[in-house]
């Protein structure tokens, strides 16, 4: 079941059984804690996989969405880790430029 299935039935719990319901919702959150694509996915680009780090807003979003209390340190440290790589991603852009610039 891929995570759009699993995040709108637990937005409509009166769907499922109480016990389906927790176990959905562990499910969801080991996709979002695992590595990689989700369980469900069968072709995921190594492009559009995504490490554990970079689901802190589908973290923060499935625990808004459903009322979750999110794991306060947990969350902390996806988002420092997906700023970390952020500032590296713009370090690199910026040197690629600067080598065009100087090659130019």
């Amino acid at each position: 079941m891929e995570l759009s299935e699993k995040l709108f039935l637990l937005k409509t719990p009166d769907m499922l059984a109480p016990e389906a319901l927790a176990a959905l919702k562990a499910e969801l959150l080991e996709d979002i804690f695992a590595h990689g694509a989700p369980a469900g996915r069968r072709r995921s680009p190594p492009a559009l996989s995504l490490a554990p780090a970079d689901r802190a807003p589908l973290y923060a979003h499935c625990c808004e969405t459903l009322g979750w209390l999110p794991d306060a340190a947990r969350l902390a440290e996806m988002r420092s880790r997906n700023a970390a790589t952020l500032e590296q991603l713009v370090e690199r852009c910026a040197r690629r430029r600067r080598l065009r610039v100087r090659d130019a």
